[in-house]
């Protein structure tokens, strides 16, 4: 039977053992010689997967201690493996809650990146003699504090001043690659926030320095800058300052080229909703935005989504002021026709893009005419849909005598509407005869026959129609049909 000792009273686990807390600051009171070592224990009492105790370290100011250890010092190459110890402790106590993850960035975030932005800078500057860990365990613990800073507001960042001067600073100076594009995704996620995205437009060089990135050689920093302006034009104080700080348009549509065009693009989607930006867009550097958007939809190796936005954004820019300019555009109107011949999305959003245009061009302006034989190119597609935007810009059209007259004497437009007036849908079918009877109403009186003998010049019998569906598929014009001669009715 063992013997029991008089008078002994055991210790719990966490009396026998330091805490994580005094591991840490041991390494704050520790010699040089002895850093290491005292480093690489608290690393590994840090190295668990329990949220609630880095939760509980973060709140007894663990991060802070990091923090001052890491600035206490400059960054020379005999520091590399401490810096190492360093943003590994710092990895494993951003595994806290996200509410500490932010508060860590509010307090802590602002010496923590630009110290780190400063190492990386060094280390890619020395290149092969500077350490490739010490980069990499830097741009994780920035990478892991950017996920805070998405949903922070700035007004709780501690020195946000001085961050936000650093890193703008960071992308106008001479700074390497990788310090600019992770300059920028700090601005980019902290413009996430809304209460941000104004501040961030004010700040002073903030405009500039995006600018400069857009003509970055590098493709990932021209999609960083390109994720900043798309972030920063969700703001609707923002969208109204546009005309005071033109050159953002500039900048977005030198963004339009390789990875980034797709954010481009829904940039000045967001710009075209605000009612006063659509004349400035459209008018902006000779109509260089609708040329952009007309460039982009009609490139075949670009995603079809990225292309049916650029359509929408041609129709959210189309008013009354604006509607002459846009349908003036060389191509711009054949481009919409043919692409409404297509068996998918593209081609219903350009069919609404032409019926909106047909809304606001009358006849005398330049482009009605090309208008017109767009409508009848699109008559002849397969789409359902189409056929009835097509319908509805004939039914637009044909409202305004000036107008009637014109579509009369358009070649084709009159076989396109007898081509639809027997379609099996009843909304083109009974819109298509409104439309014919009421240009077949205009053309006897003007010739002083009968409207059923007018109408009759049009018709197509039913074998007709038929040998019309059962042959192949192809692209129609409006040079491809024949004209009518009412005299012989």
């Amino acid at each position: 039977m063992a013997s029991r000792v008089i008078g002994y009273i055991p210790l719990d686990r966490g009396q026998r053992t330091k805490t994580r807390m005094s591991l840490l600051l041991d390494v704050t009171r520790s010699k040089d010689a002895e850093r290491i070592q005292k480093l690489k224990l608290a690393a590994k009492a840090f190295d668990h997967s329990n949220q609630s105790h880095h939760d509980s370290d973060v709140k007894q100011g663990a991060v802070a201690v990091v923090c001052g250890l890491l600035c206490s010092r400059p960054f020379l190459l005999n520091r590399t493996r401490e810096v190492q110890f360093l943003c590994t402790i710092l990895l494993h106590l951003l595994r806290c809650s996200d509410n500490q993850s932010r508060v860590s960035f509010c307090t802590e975030g602002t010496q923590i990146i630009t110290s780190l932005l400063e190492l990386i800078e060094i280390n890619y500057r020395l290149g092969k003699r500077g350490c490739v860990k010490s980069l990499v365990h830097a741009k994780r613990v920035i990478e892991r504090l950017l996920q805070a800073a998405a949903r922070v507001p700035l007004d709780l960042v501690k020195g946000k001043t001085e961050l936000l001067a650093t890193l703008t600073s960071n992308v106008s100076g001479v700074s390497g690659r990788y310090v600019i594009e992770l300059s920028l995704k700090v601005i980019t996620n902290l413009s996430l926030v809304s209460k941000n995205k104004a501040p961030l437009f004010d700040f002073p060089g903030l405009l500039e320095c995006v600018e400069i990135a857009s003509r970055h050689m590098s493709e990932a920093v021209r999609e960083a800058s390109a994720k900043l302006l798309l972030n920063l034009s969700a703001d609707t104080k923002n969208k109204s300052r546009l005309e005071a700080n033109g050159e953002i348009v500039d900048v977005v549509l030198s963004l339009s080229y390789g990875s980034s065009t797709h954010l481009a693009i829904q940039t000045l989607g967001n710009l075209a909703l605000f009612h006063d930006n659509k004349m400035y867009l459209t008018k902006h550097n000779d109509a260089a935005v609708i040329g952009t958007l007309l460039r982009v939809t009609s490139s075949q190796s670009i995603p079809r989504e990225t292309r049916i936005c650029c359509v929408r954004i041609l129709g959210l820019m189309t008013c009354n002021a604006t509607a002459s300019k846009i349908g003036n555009y060389p191509c711009l109107l054949v481009t919409l026709a043919s692409l409404a011949c297509y068996r998918d999305d593209i081609a219903v959003a350009s069919s609404i893009m032409l019926k909106k245009l047909a809304t606001h061009v009358r006849c005398g302006n330049p482009c009605h005419q090309t208008l017109l034989e767009a409508l009848v190119t699109m008559s002849y597609s397969e789409n359902t849909n189409v056929l009835k935007w097509t319908v509805r810009a004939y039914i637009e059209q044909a409202s305004f005598p000036r107008d009637r007259a014109k579509m009369i004497g358009t070649k084709g437009l009159f076989t396109s509407l007898g081509l639809l007036s027997r379609h099996e849908n009843d909304f083109i079918g009974d819109g298509a005869r409104d439309v014919l009877g009421t240009l077949a109403f205009d053309v006897a009186d003007a010739k002083q026959q009968s409207v059923e003998s007018v109408l009759r010049c049009v018709s197509i019998d039913e074998d007709e129609q038929d040998a019309m569906k059962d042959a192949p598929h192809r692209s129609y014009s409006p040079t491809s049909v024949q004209f009518f001669n009412f005299d012989s009715a």
